[in-house]
């Protein structure tokens, strides 16, 4: 039974695109959501972000947070048997960054508080609850090229973003959400989750965390993309143990005209930055790349991307280096 939607959350340019095509090409799940939660983010009535302020949104209206969560949760509940899996940034759902941030109407119930202590999410516990959330990592000197090269031309002109906003690299939001949910008791089965809530409640204590109840962090499902693209069986194998799915061999190879047909209706919608998995046909293992030094880094950016480019870049991914590596401590050994 999957009572829970699958929510594998991450970062820009970690390869997610390609294991949600790995999913997608599961015969088992139901359905797919790819960054639902992106839509109220840049362009519904509750938008966070200063992006697309030039665009006519006013028919946007039923883009809220509530209404993407209602169609997710509606879909999940009507087939157990099959689970749902979607993928989002956790910068849709920490926008700003703050300690504390205040939730989203279109998710309030009557007379809810407008803020959690500790809740860094615009959506309240009770709804994070929902989820069976799963993590994805890439290190920073692969994902933030990759998201840098999409705000400038020739790929500029087909996704629309004309500039680079580091908050948008997503490592600090992940690291964020990730040890709230931790804290939470909200990483595990759906399953692990009752019994630490069961056992709350029977003591009348406060949640239990998750270091609490498994110290050795099994528990916590996250994956490096150079697992992912080292061993892709083997990474895919060991996620679907952990979500309680049966690996399927299809899921390392997708070449089929109805499967590119549902990759390009379902990644439309951001042009310029899924070309790549859309065109894919599988998933097969890749020799690790060499090292570079920072200098050999540096040297390739400028080529690519300027001085002005190299630098931003650069200071980007230092700044993002630690929050790699703290969630990198806690990926599945593959």
């Amino acid at each position: 039974m999957f009572e829970q939607p699958i929510f594998l959350m991450t970062h820009p340019r970690s390869c997610s695109t390609a294991f949600e095509r790995a999913m997608m090409a599961h015969p088992d799940v139901s359905t797919c959501f790819h960054e639902p939660f992106g839509d109220a983010f840049y362009l519904g009535p509750e938008r966070h972000c200063e992006r697309y302020l030039e665009h006519d949104n006013s028919t946007n209206e039923d883009m809220t947070y509530g209404a993407i969560l209602h169609d997710i949760v509606s879909k999940a509940s009507k087939n157990q048997q099959n689970p749902v899996f979607a993928k989002d940034f956790a910068f849709h759902l920490i926008p700003r960054q703050r300690p504390v941030e205040p939730m989203v109407r279109s998710v309030a119930e009557p007379n809810e508080p407008v803020h959690e202590p500790s809740n860094p999410c615009i959506l309240p516990t009770r709804v994070l609850r929902k989820f069976r959330f799963t993590f994805l990592i890439r290190h920073p000197r692969f994902s933030v090229p990759s998201l840098y090269r999409c705000t400038v031309e020739p790929l500029s002109h087909m996704t629309g973003w004309h500039y680079f906003l580091p908050s948008e690299a997503g490592y600090a939001q992940l690291r964020q959400l990730f040890d709230y949910l931790r804290q939470q008791g909200l990483l595990g089965s759906d399953e692990e989750q009752s019994k630490i809530d069961d056992s709350s409640t029977a003591n009348h204590a406060s949640p239990a965390t998750a270091s609490d109840t498994k110290k050795d962090g099994s528990d916590i499902c996250l994956i490096d993309a150079e697992d992912l693209l080292r061993d892709p069986a083997a990474t895919l194998q060991a996620y679907c143990a952990h979500v309680g799915l049966n690996f399927d061999p299809q899921m390392l190879a997708w070449d089929s005209p109805e499967q590119d047909i549902l990759a390009r209706q379902t990644f439309d919608k951001w042009k310029g930055f899924h070309e790549d998995a859309i065109q894919s046909k599988g998933l097969a293992p890749c020799n690790p790349t060499s090292a570079k030094s920072a200098d050999e880094q540096d040297r390739e950016w400028r080529d690519r991307f300027g001085l002005q480019g190299a630098k931003v870049i650069r200071e980007t991914v230092d700044a993002n280096v630690e929050h790699y590596l703290y969630l990198r401590q806690f990926a599945l050994r593959v």
